[in-house]
């Protein structure tokens, strides 16, 4: 499966235009606080956040007691935060396609970002040679309705057969919000495999 190329300039304008600003929304903070403990589940040392925006997950993982290394990359040079909380956390603007990153990593995650990526495949094949051998992969693919469009249904069918024969062991997660959004949960490890999880949400109660 091949995504088609968008140009570093048209993420830099969606940016500008505030395309990305729900990522602060509550279910993406409640979401993003899962993967923040699914890091810490492998009691993760060093963290390699693909597509790491304005950095919600580095926030995340801050507030959390996270004191390990950390190296957020994104295409967009404008969405990247301006200074780290140490100089042990970096952020670094690169084509996720061409990783501009070398070395292992306890903890790598792609949070909704392996649609957009030119050959997802190859990409996986690639990190995988970067998880150390006691750390995880871990992704995040939003699920849509079943009334969208097929490509994009096609889409993430393909994503799931890709990482599931990866080895990658998939799990859902329920955002219990008025909106109802649903994401799959991805965790490619050597070492151990997550249950399934309901996130918490600020609006309360469960479904």
């Amino acid at each position: 499966m091949t995504a088609p190329r968008i140009h570093r300039h048209e993420w830099e304008r969606q940016y500008e235009s505030g395309r990305w600003d729900y990522l602060e929304d509550q279910d993406e903070i409640d979401r993003y606080a899962l993967i923040s403990q699914d890091v810490r589940s492998y009691r993760a040392g060093s963290v390699l956040d693909l597509g790491c925006g304005s950095g919600v997950l580095y926030r995340t993982l801050i507030a959390d007691g996270f004191r390990g290394t950390y190296l957020g990359v994104d295409w967009s040079l404008g969405s990247l935060p301006r200074c780290a909380e140490h100089s042990i956390h970096r952020f670094v603007c690169g084509d996720l396609n061409r990783l501009p990153v070398r070395g292992t990593f306890d903890a790598i995650v792609l949070s909704e970002v392996l649609y957009y990526l030119e050959d997802p495949a190859r990409t996986i094949r690639e990190l995988t040679t970067m998880i150390s051998s006691e750390g995880v992969l871990l992704a995040s693919i939003y699920q849509p309705r079943a009334g969208r469009s097929s490509p994009w249904l096609d889409t993430v069918h393909e994503l799931d057969v890709l990482l599931r024969e990866a080895g990658a062991e998939r799990r859902e997660v329920f955002s219990v919000s008025r909106r109802g959004r649903i994401w799959a949960h991805y965790a490619l490890s050597p070492k151990k495999n997550l249950s399934g999880s309901l996130i918490p949400s600020a609006t309360g109660g469960e479904q």
